[in-house]
């Protein structure tokens, strides 16, 4: 059945057509992540724009950010847990001063996180901390391996970095990643911008990100897999 699921919504996206719930959210296809780094530029000209993206993967998969990182006013870190694709990403990256490269999860503690993959050795798009999370691509349970990565607490990394900001909040974490957002809104100086994927999400999980993120004063946009989401105040 997940399997024939999955085959059926991907037909569906094939001919333009799209059936997920979408709870009222206005929904684009345009580069939002452009817009969201317009909207900071914009609000503050003078200012490095400070991104965080939680689960960069290898930085060319599915990145809706790696088109925008080598901009001179952006200092970007960049989380990766899995190794392969950690160094790949690193390699992506090196030697460029603005960004920097961590081979971490963000979790609601500090020490080690135990995640499922179907690849162990060259990583997976869909490795998660969930191994119901293989159901949704049709991955039978025997084919996923748990293995422990790093991890640490949204609040731990700052301090680690020495940032009081962030500007920018870029999360991809299979089904996760509501959880690991929520961790950045509770803190006293919220992201301006945050793109984090909805698509594993759950309904309840929507709507609670809808009603969250609007009572704290953002303006919310769906895209194809990811909710954008910034402050009022960037409109100015």
């Amino acid at each position: 059945m997940n399997n024939l699921r999955l085959k059926i919504g991907d037909f569906l996206h094939g001919v333009g057509w799209d059936l997920r719930p979408r709870h009222k959210v206005p929904c684009c296809n345009a580069d939002l992540v452009g817009l969201g780094m317009c909207l900071l530029r914009r609000a503050n000209p003078e200012k490095n724009i400070h991104v965080l993206q939680v689960g960069a993967f290898d930085g060319v998969t599915a990145d809706p950010l790696s088109r925008h990182l080598a901009a001179a006013d952006v200092r970007a870190v960049l989380l990766e847990p899995q190794p392969e694709p950690f160094r790949k990403l690193k390699a992506k990256y090196m030697g460029f001063e603005n960004i920097q490269t961590l081979n971490l999860a963000v979790a609601d503690h500090y020490g080690t996180l135990e995640m499922w993959s179907d690849d162990m050795e060259g990583g997976s798009v869909m490795a998660s901390t969930a191994a119901a999370h293989g159901k949704r691509f049709a991955l039978a349970r025997e084919s996923l391996k748990p293995f422990l990565v790093e991890c640490t607490t949204g609040a731990a990394l700052l301090e680690k970095l020495d940032w009081n900001r962030i500007d920018f909040l870029q999360v991809d974490v299979e089904g996760m990643d509501w959880k690991v957002v929520t961790q950045f809104l509770a803190m006293e100086s919220r992201p301006s911008v945050v793109n984090f994927e909805i698509i594993h999400l759950s309904k309840n999980e929507r709507i609670e990100s809808e009603r969250r993120l609007c009572g704290l004063g953002y303006q919310i946009i769906d895209g194809k897999y990811d909710r954008f989401a910034f402050e009022e105040a960037l409109l100015g």
